[in-house]
């Protein structure tokens, strides 16, 4: 049972869970009150949400992914919208490739705390997500953040662009 994807932890042996008995654990956690100071952050963030910078950073990662050789995919590319926190790209040797975005000044990483290949539910063991636990091992995060300038968004590109085009023809 992969439990990264879980919000609470199991309460029951997992063989024994995806009953309806699930249900009423699942409500019992969910109507707990959250603690203030969390409460107070969300009416924070809430309030002084900017959608002009959401808008300037998914313009940013678009402006990015655009600029990048068809040998570094985009996953997520087709998605109908694109907000890019992070931009993630796949790298023939992503190990390699975040020293060299490092170096440029970017941080640049290999993971997240909550982007992963779930595995397969215990009821269908078949179904595992090989495809995508692949994808996840050549994944780069790149910075897209609004605040970059033309100039460091072009030093980002070329980095990316170099360490892609040395493999190519290498």
């Amino acid at each position: 049972m992969n439990t990264v994807a879980r919000a609470f932890p199991p309460t029951r042996p997992p063989e024994t869970q995806g009953s309806r008995s699930d249900q009423g654990t699942l409500f019992q956690h969910i109507r707990r009150r959250p603690a203030a100071p969390l409460l107070a952050m969300l009416a924070y963030r809430l309030r002084t949400f900017d959608s002009s910078r959401l808008a300037r950073r998914a313009r940013a990662g678009e402006a990015i992914s655009r600029r990048l050789p068809s040998s570094v995919a985009h996953p997520g590319r087709l998605a109908n919208s694109h907000t890019h926190w992070l931009l993630p790209v796949t790298s023939y040797d992503p190990d390699a490739l975040i020293p060299v975005l490092r170096r440029e000044g970017f941080d640049a990483a290999r993971a997240t705390s909550n982007i992963a290949a779930v595995g397969a539910p215990p009821s269908h063991p078949d179904c595992t997500p090989t495809a995508a636990a692949r994808m996840m091992s050549h994944i780069v995060f790149l910075p897209a953040y609004p605040e970059l300038t033309g100039e460091v968004m072009g030093r980002l590109i070329r980095a990316v662009n170099e360490f892609a085009g040395a493999r190519n023809a290498g």
